[in-house]
């Protein structure tokens, strides 16, 4: 697939505190596509935008809520609370539109399965809005993973 020649990467230097209070510097990555109007996203970790819970959890039930033992909405609202990355891994950034809704979501993990713990991190549970997809979203949030660094 070839890329939208429209979209445009921007990436810039903040400062915020975390969830813990710590003031920190993070790199911030956008993308907006360049239209009549066009819609910047914005990735964030999940932590620092906990308002956005319900919202990742609902994307995620919505794909994968046929999973035996996860059918219910409220075991994704725990599932994705406890990943939002407030102390260490698992960790979940979540992709936000201009009006402040999220678009897109992924996750950074240990591992999946306990064979795999010589694969570690491992990217979890990347999901994206139908009406978001085919827009480099996706693409954003992995580009926000490979910033990382894992200690």
């Amino acid at each position: 697939m070839r890329a939208d020649p429209r979209q445009r990467y921007r990436r810039g230097h903040t400062h915020t505190r975390s969830s813990t209070g710590h003031m920190v510097g993070c790199w911030t990555t956008s993308l907006a596509i360049m239209a009549d109007h066009p819609p910047a996203i914005s990735v964030h970790m999940l932590a620092d935008r906990l308002h956005l819970v319900g919202a990742v959890a609902e994307m995620r039930w919505r794909e994968w809520a046929d999973e035996p033992g996860r059918e219910e909405l409220s075991w994704w609202v725990d599932v994705t609370a406890a990943e939002a990355g407030q102390r260490g891994l698992p960790v979940t950034w979540v992709a936000v539109d201009e009006g402040g809704e999220a678009t897109g979501a992924v996750g950074l993990g240990e591992f999946d399965i306990a064979e795999r713990r010589d694969r570690s991190p491992w990217v979890l549970g990347m999901v994206v809005r139908s009406a978001s997809r085919g827009r480099g979203v996706g693409r954003l949030l992995l580009s926000r993973l490979e910033q990382i660094r894992v200690s």
